[in-house]
């Protein structure tokens, strides 16, 4: 079942970690699918579903439509309500967010604080029929990080951005496009000076593109 990818395996083996007893035939037989039925596991019960549109399903849905590894101070943060939220929610997404990070294993989620999917499967599974109440629109994920770039970019770039205000400053106008955001795009390159500038600051050839 595994198929020579070694995710697979170990995932396997954190199963059995905590349940020697897991019936090894019964696993599904790709990697998302078997990352996915932890998620079942771990969050069940009646309101499941609603959990993964209130928490994984955004956060899921950055990682599909990301141009590179996400910051994960942005991807945590993903479908924030704006009225604020109750510890409840907060405590709630954290378990959420621990969930996505299994996904995204490997050097730069745990030295750099970068997210990005460890195996392109993830996105395909997620993104195809066979995902059912899982399944995700990339253009949802293009909306939301178009969204979420739009109000990092315009806060300055140079040595001293954060990395998400660097991603935004590369990526937002590819976001704003992609969600249909245009007039929004426009704005940016034609007339925010400070934008242009800091973009410019970030990466100059990015800015001609743009």
């Amino acid at each position: 079942k595994a198929a020579g990818v070694f995710m697979y395996a170990k995932e396997v083996l954190s199963r059995l970690e905590g349940n020697p007893h897991v019936d090894l035939n019964s696993l599904p037989s790709g990697l998302a699918e078997l990352y996915m039925s932890r998620y079942r596991e771990t969050f069940a019960g009646g309101d499941a579903l609603d959990q993964f549109e209130a928490h994984t399903k955004p956060m899921l849905l950055m990682l599909v439509a990301a141009r590179e590894a996400l910051p994960e101070g942005v991807v945590a943060r993903a479908g924030w309500p704006p009225a604020g939220t109750s510890v409840a929610f907060q405590a709630a997404r954290q378990q959420h967010l621990a969930f996505a990070k299994r996904m995204c294993v490997g050097s730069l989620a745990e030295e750099a604080g970068l997210l990005q999917f460890s195996h392109k499967s993830f996105a395909d599974w997620l993104l195809g029929g066979a995902s059912g109440d899982f399944r995700l629109d990339r253009g949802d994920g293009e909306a939301l990080l178009a969204e979420a770039c739009l109000g990092l970019a315009r806060g300055g770039g140079g040595e001293e951005a954060s990395a998400a205000t660097r991603y935004a400053l590369r990526h937002g106008v590819s976001h704003l496009v992609a969600a249909g955001r245009r007039e929004d795009a426009r704005r940016l390159v034609v007339e925010d000076v400070g934008w242009m500038l800091a973009r410019a600051r970030e990466d100059p050839l990015g800015l001609v593109e743009d």
